[in-house]
């Protein structure tokens, strides 16, 4: 799983310092090792992803996007609180070693009639991954890769004046 990059030393019995050179290394080289076998890849197209999960009965939908960091210096992407500069000092050194993001920023939006009504559209299709994990999570993917689509998607979001952190403010900072 994406916890053998993020914790390259599973079950090992030395382990290195925490945010030691030597562990980013190791997660780094971890995360090519995915891509060169063929365990992580890349899309061929832009897509969007609708993204679901399923716990206790709870469910919880929402897309997968990449946004604009400038969003977030022009305070469309809102925080609610303030960020340790250690923390971020941390986060920095970890991608000028990794030269990637691990994990992702949630972020939330005002109900959206178009977005709901995408994200329901594509969510009624067969979803290209469906598994659960060891922690009982059901996990659902859908790929929306149409250009029309992609476009009411940006278009939607174009539309919404504020979007706002729910998880991750030290990592977009």
């Amino acid at each position: 799983t994406f916890l053998h990059v993020i914790k390259p030393e599973f079950g090992d019995a030395v382990k290195s310092k925490p945010n030691s050179p030597e562990l980013l290394q190791k997660s780094m080289k971890m995360f090519l090792k995915f891509m060169q076998d063929g365990i992580l890849t890349s899309d061929a197209e832009e897509s969007f992803y609708i993204y679901q999960q399923k716990k206790n009965g709870h469910i919880f939908t929402g897309i997968i996007a990449c946004a604009s960091i400038w969003d977030y210096f022009g305070n469309v992407i809102k925080r609610h609180e303030q960020t340790i500069a250690d923390r971020e000092e941390k986060l920095m050194h970890y991608l000028e070693v990794c030269d990637f993001n691990a994990e992702p920023v949630c972020l939330c939006y005002p109900d959206n009639r178009a977005l709901s009504k995408i994200i329901s559209s594509a969510s009624a299709q067969e979803p290209v991954y469906d598994f659960s994990a060891t922690d009982a999570i059901e996990h659902k993917l859908w790929k929306v890769s149409d250009k029309k689509t992609m476009d009411e998607i940006i278009s939607s979001f174009a539309k919404i004046p504020s979007i706002y952190i729910a998880d991750g403010h030290h990592r977009i900072s």
